[in-house]
């Protein structure tokens, strides 16, 4: 059953290198969506036009009426008649002890909205650990800082990071085809490859150490296929790392 709803307040917000943030107030008029919570908002799939939209906030402000934010490479029209909302059956591992994300291009938005939603989550433990690879293209809808968190497990020329997601406890590292200061001149499966193959490297001189992670994967189709074969391929060879993956 297609989602019933109406749209207001929409508005244009000018992002870092030519990124556009569009934001509206969107009110979900049939009764069984009322309880929808963050978790279904990040996991649902939006379209105008036949054109996705990357969601990248979802914030409640009343029951069944949810702000939301989705980054956009340029501002096109959004006309309501045609704007698409899908539920998908998608539960987000937000208090997972270890939590690995991997984003790429406009498709990096949800991660965003996921790792805000896993910082104000109450049962948030201290010994959660926390790592985003990100990769863009050409460039980055946010200006690339200098990393606080070490990450001994990725290139060592990555040492940019995304500040925002560095305040919400998110240790991360990026990655480009092109030369971009500060990130890995990689793709972002040859990023998450150097990151388990550096991981793989640790449990071989700890082999009675096991590990857990959730991996949530929002990239091109091409992409998460790659990455998700490059986990299976060393999850066969290393039996202490084990991964549950989540598509967006």
């Amino acid at each position: 059953m297609t989602p019933s709803f109406s749209i207001d307040k929409t508005q244009w917000q000018a992002q870092a290198n030519g990124f556009w943030l569009l934001s509206f107030t969107l009110k979900l008029l049939d009764p069984t969506d009322e309880c929808k919570t963050a978790n279904d908002m990040i996991g649902a799939e939006y379209f105008s036009e036949h054109r996705k939209l990357d969601l990248f906030a979802a914030h409640s402000t009343a029951l069944g009426i949810w702000q939301l934010q989705f980054l956009c490479a340029q501002q096109n029209p959004i006309c309501t008649s045609t704007f698409t909302l899908k539920w998908r059956n998608i539960v987000l591992p937000v208090t997972a002890d270890n939590l690995l994300l991997l984003g790429e291009n406009l498709a990096m938005a949800p991660l965003f909205a996921l790792a805000k939603l896993r910082q104000q989550n109450s049962f948030a433990k201290r010994t959660q650990r926390n790592l985003a690879l990100l990769h863009a293209t050409q460039t980055f809808p946010f200006a690339v800082k200098p990393a606080r968190f070490m990450v001994e497990t990725t290139p060592a020329e990555a040492i940019g990071a995304c500040t925002l997601l560095e305040d919400w406890k998110i240790a991360n590292r990026l990655s480009s085809e092109q030369f971009v200061a500060g990130c890995a001149q990689m793709t972002l499966s040859e990023m998450l490859e150097s990151w388990l193959s550096a991981m793989c490297s640790i449990h071989r001189h700890d082999s009675d150490t096991s590990e857990s992670w959730q991996l949530v994967l929002s990239a091109s189709e091409a992409t998460s296929e790659h990455c998700t074969r490059l986990v299976r391929e060393l999850e066969s060879s290393a039996n202490t790392l084990k991964f549950e993956i989540t598509a967006l």
